[in-house]
Order: structure tokens, then C-alpha cells, then sequence
């Protein structure tokens, strides 16, 4: 938070005065108090992690839907982890074939969501990642 309102650098550890950035929110007489629950995050960057339990049903884990939007913001990128972020832990697919799967794609946020034919992306692993860094690529 400090880094988006006081134009701090960024920090999961914040014990300097230069992580207060310009001290925005501390001029207008705010107390910054930062604290969420995320369960899959990845070790680094002194991220503070949570280990939670797997949701079932009795003795079936849960299963659906998941939703993800990439944003390639430079020419070139042609493939995404599936959780959309590397500093977090992909939820594994339950089938690696497309076509039980769906991919669309717009240019802005309002656009209505094009289909991606299953021809025309796969399910990857980069050399040395581990199932749950599965990603989505693109065949093209």
C-alpha cells in the first residue's frame, strides 16, 4: 500500500524511512495497517506464507472453475503461468488437454471475450518447474 499512495518502493518488509515513500497517508494523519490471507503465494522475497488445508468433500477435493486474466504488456510474451502471477502457486489443471478447457481473449477490459480455439494453444511445463507452475502457451 505504501508504495501505491506514497510513492514508496515496493517492500514486504518496510523498517525504513524510505519505505514510508513521501509520507502521504502519514500528513493526513492515517495508521497503515496491511493484512491479508493468500494461500498460494510462493516462497521469496520475505513474503510471509500461509499453509492451508486442501476444501473438500469428504474425501474428494474441491474442484472448478478458475478464473485468470493475463495481460501481456510487451510484444513477444507467448506464455503465462496459470495463476496469471510468478510470485504465486498455479492451482493444477485437471486435465492438461484444451479442449477441456477454455481460453478467450480481448484487447480491453470491456471488449466481449473471444474464443481461442484449442488448436491453437497448449498446456506447457518449463524444464525443472514443478506441476503446480503449470502455464498456458501459445502454438503460434
Amino acid at each position: 500500500m505504501l508504495q501505491f499512495f506514497n510513492d514508496a518502493p515496493a517492500s514486504n518488509d518496510p523498517r525504513t524511512l524510505a519505505h514510508a515513500g513521501n509520507g502521504f497517508l502519514m500528513r493526513r494523519g492515517y495508521t497503515v495497517a496491511w493484512l491479508a490471507l493468500q494461500g498460494d503465494l510462493l516462497p521469496g522475497n520475505g513474503r510471509l506464507l500461509l499453509d492451508l488445508p486442501v476444501a473438500s468433500n469428504g474425501d474428494r477435493p474441491l474442484t472448478g472453475l478458475i478464473w485468470v486474466e493475463y495481460i501481456a504488456d510487451r510484444a513477444g510474451i507467448t506464455t503465462f503461468p496459470l495463476s496469471g502471477r510468478a510470485s504465486v502457486r498455479s492451482h493444477p489443471t485437471l486435465s492438461l488437454d484444451p479442449r477441456e478447457a477454455r481460453l478467450t481473449r480481448r484487447r480491453y477490459p470491456y471488449d466481449e471475450r473471444v474464443p481461442v480455439p484449442a488448436e491453437s494453444w497448449c498446456f506447457a511445463r518449463i524444464e525443472g518447474e514443478s506441476a503446480s507452475t503449470t502455464r498456458v502457451s501459445s502454438r503460434q
